[in-house]
């Protein structure tokens, strides 16, 4: 087995760069469900089921949720998305990830809806 540090594991690799891919498809995600629903309330509600099953251990479901919504909204769901939903080790960091990138989404649209 090697344990360089110039080699690693594609899991570590992803965790690294779990912001990196959350950020790079959250905003769309968010903008494409305001922008099918209008409505604050959808995306609070959205953001909130999501929370509950990160805070009840749930990050499959989590996960499970992000790509049914994506389905719904006719999004395609990304490969780096699809790695993650496979590999169990880096839900939770993943769906923690994604729950900040749209708290601070969330947050833009409702500034934006007092400006």
């Amino acid at each position: 087995m090697n344990n360089s540090a110039d080699t690693k594991p594609l899991d570590s690799v992803l965790i690294e760069n779990m912001n990196h891919i959350s950020g790079a498809y959250a905003a769309l995600f968010w903008e494409v469900i305001y922008g099918t629903t209008e409505s604050l309330t959808a995306m609070r509600n959205t953001l909130l089921l999501l929370q509950l099953l990160f805070y009840d251990l749930k990050y499959r479901e989590a996960i499970l949720l992000i790509r049914t919504y994506h389905e719904l909204l006719g999004l395609e769901f990304p490969p780096e998305m699809l790695l993650v939903e496979k590999t169990p080790e880096l839900h939770q960091d993943f769906v923690h990830e994604y729950l900040l990138d749209a708290e601070d989404i969330i947050l833009d649209f409702e500034y934006d809806e007092i400006m």
